[in-house]
């Protein structure tokens, strides 16, 4: 408490234009810490966003190549299962027509 009022009373006893400067003194201090923080969060938010920036190129090639991937797998299974169909019963030896060659080997003999 006593410093405090040591204090007031060596301020009031500050002449004027010895008042005007330390407040110019305390403004500029204060501006020129102004512009440091803000020229390091502009640091900051620039590395930010171009880390961000990659992380989402990354990620989107990935995405992009599952993508493929899928399309490729689908046509995949979608060429499989036609030769699975077409080399079934339904169209190799179907046996209506085992059952037409029976019949004309049997009519023959």
């Amino acid at each position: 408490m006593d410093s405090m009022r040591a204090n007031l009373v060596n301020v009031a006893f500050y002449l004027e234009p010895e008042v005007d400067k330390l407040i110019k003194e305390w403004v500029t201090r204060e501006n020129e810490r102004y512009v440091q923080e803000h020229q390091q969060n502009d640091v900051f938010y620039e590395e930010f966003v171009r880390v961000e920036t990659e992380k989402f190129d990354e990620l989107y090639q990935q995405w992009k190549a599952a993508v493929v991937r899928f399309h490729l797998i689908k046509q995949e299974d979608a060429i499989q299962r036609f030769l699975n169909t077409m080399e079934s019963k339904l169209f190799v030896n179907p046996d209506s027509r085992i059952q037409i060659f029976s019949t004309l080997k049997q009519e023959q003999l």
